[in-house]
């Protein structure tokens, strides 16, 4: 008898069960990191919200902008002495696409800069929890 040499049919089955097992994990790990990264720049764009904001009042004598203006205002508000704004556009949306919430007075200082995460709703968990400049030190 003639031995051939290869894989069988069994053999090459187990190898995909197996490397599909392991692109799964892998693909389930990645996820994490990808929702941790987006919020960690997420915090960090608010943590510049409010600096700019901070700067604005600085340059306007203390006054902030109103709710009302929220912070579309500073996409259309030249800094003194500049042709630039104190924002563009793309500063007001998070890292899931949804606009940031600006509220004068906040909470527990001047102002509030809120995200409110994927889901792009007041409350929730995981990566669906809001975010707002108190977790990054505030004013």
């Amino acid at each position: 008898m003639r031995r051939r040499s290869g894989f069988t049919l069994i053999e090459i089955m187990v190898v995909i069960c197996i490397v599909g097992l392991l692109s799964a994990f892998a693909a389930f790990k990645l996820r994490g990191v990808i929702a941790g990264s987006k919020r960690t720049t997420t915090l960090g764009r608010i943590q510049q919200l409010s600096t700019t904001i901070e700067r604005y009042a600085m340059d306007h004598q203390g006054r902030y902008p109103t709710t009302a203006q929220g912070l579309q205002h500073l996409t259309t508000e030249k800094v003194p002495g500049s042709s630039e704004t104190y924002l563009s556009t793309e500063d007001l949306k998070d890292s899931w696409g949804n606009p940031y919430a600006y509220q004068i007075p906040g909470k527990q200082g001047n102002f509030d800069v809120i995200a409110y995460g994927r889901d792009g709703r007041p409350g929730g968990t995981d990566e669906d929890e809001d975010l707002t400049d108190d977790m990054v030190g505030g004013q």
